[in-house]
């Protein structure tokens, strides 16, 4: 019976020290290193096309504005022309102005009407900033009437001067297209009177009468040439009078 218990006895302690190495060995083996995978390149941002900048709106050939302030002597005296003014040019350096012609130089003057209003705006709150600082805080007070007045006369002056110029402009280009068309029909019945003559010399020669319709044409010219002429003297005499 000692026999027995004793090989028992062996045996579970020989179970016991496999189990424990067992454990020691899957203990002591490191898990498996993942692979790594790199993560996706990120694309590279697509630039975006600018949008061109607008054209320029230019005021009609030889008409300018001031950018900056102007003084003119007259026959009256010395005239300032504020920031804006329309002015045409009549020669180089040589402007027709609201109180008549002056010089001014290039660097005064834009037919950008963009920069024009700009400039305008500028010199309108540089002028209402200079007038609040002339004024206490304290005690806010409103423009007089005189000062309203004579604000609103100079601009109404600049305006018209700018809406004669406009038309002069305009009436000057409708001369140019009249005596263009004029000179266009006198040529052409340069040529009908030539036609007409030789119409009328063969006539002679053959001793009989030609129909054509050369005499209908002339006369159709001659009464567009009136018309033209008729045209070119009134436009001739609003340009007089603006």
């Amino acid at each position: 019976m000692k026999l027995i218990g004793l090989t028992a006895v062996a045996a579970l302690a020989f179970a016991s020290c496999q189990k424990q190495t067992t454990q020691d060995t899957a203990e002591a083996t490191p898990d498996p290193i993942a692979e790594s995978t790199p993560s996706p390149a990120t694309p590279a941002p697509v630039a975006r096309g600018t949008t061109p900048p607008p054209a320029p709106q230019l005021a009609p050939e030889g008409i300018f504005y001031l950018v900056s302030a102007a003084r003119i002597e007259t026959p009256d005296g010395v005239v300032g022309l504020p920031v804006g003014t329309g002015v045409k040019k009549i020669r180089d350096g040589v402007y027709l102005t609201p109180s008549g012609e002056a010089p001014l130089r290039p660097e005064q003057l834009t037919n950008d009407l963009t920069r024009a209003r700009a400039a305008r705006d500028a010199a309108l709150a540089v002028a209402a900033t200079a007038r609040q600082r002339t004024v206490p805080s304290n005690t806010p007070r409103a423009p007089s009437a005189a000062t309203t007045a004579a604000a609103s006369t100079a601009a109404a002056a600049s305006k018209e001067a700018a809406v004669k110029l406009a038309e002069r402009a305009r009436i000057e280009a409708r001369l140019a297209t009249l005596a263009s068309e004029e000179e266009a029909l006198k040529a052409q019945l340069f040529g009908l009177h030539e036609k007409r003559n030789k119409e009328m010399a063969n006539a002679a020669l053959k001793g009989r009468t030609v129909s054509s319709s050369t005499a209908q044409r002339i006369s159709a010219m001659d009464a567009q040439l009136k018309k033209i002429q008729t045209e070119t003297t009134t436009a001739r005499q609003q340009l007089r009078n603006n």
